[in-house]
C-alpha cells in the first residue's frame, strides 16, 4: 500500500504541476516573443542609429570642407587686401601711414601759405591802371606759387 499511496499521490499532484508546467511554459512563449520584438525593435535602432551616423560623418566632412574653404578665402582675401593696400606687413604700414601725414601736414603749411599770399595780394591796393595792376598782382602770385 505504501507504493500505491505514493502513486496516487503523485497522480493527484500530477494536474497541479501539469498547470505549473503549462504556466510556465506559456510565460516562456510569452517571454520569448517579447525578447524577439525587443531584439528587433534594438535592430531596427541599430540600423537607424547606423544611417544617423553616416548622415552626421557626411556632415560633418562638409562641414570641414566649408571650414576649409572659408579658411582658404579669407588668406586669399586677406592677399589681396594686403597687395591692395601696398602693405604686406604691420609695420610697413604704419611706416606708409606716417609718411602720409608728414606729407599732409607739409602740404597744409604751404595751403595756408598761399592763403595768406593770395590774401595780401588781394587787400593790396591797385597800382595806376586797373587792368594793368590786375595784371601784376596775377603775375605776382604765379611768381609766388612757383617758388612753393
Amino acid at each position: 500500500r505504501g507504493a500505491s499511496a505514493e502513486l496516487g499521490e503523485v497522480r493527484g499532484r500530477l494536474p497541479l504541476l501539469q498547470g505549473a508546467l503549462d504556466r510556465s511554459e506559456a510565460e516562456l512563449a510569452e517571454r520569448r516573443a517579447r525578447c524577439e520584438a525587443l531584439e528587433a525593435e534594438a535592430e531596427a535602432l541599430r540600423g537607424e542609429r547606423d544611417e544617423l551616423a553616416s548622415r552626421l560623418a557626411c556632415e560633418e566632412a562638409a562641414r570641414r570642407e566649408e571650414g576649409q574653404e572659408a579658411a582658404a578665402s579669407i588668406a586669399e582675401l586677406k592677399e589681396i587686401n594686403a597687395q591692395l593696400c601696398g602693405h604686406r606687413n604691420a609695420k610697413q604700414k604704419i611706416q606708409y601711414l606716417l609718411k602720409v601725414k608728414q606729407d599732409n601736414e607739409i602740404l597744409r603749411g604751404e595751403r595756408r601759405k598761399l592763403e595768406s599770399l593770395l590774401t595780401s595780394l588781394l587787400a593790396a591796393p591797385p597800382s595806376g591802371d586797373g587792368a594793368a595792376s590786375l595784371r601784376d598782382r596775377y603775375a605776382r602770385a604765379e611768381a609766388a606759387l612757383s617758388r612753393v
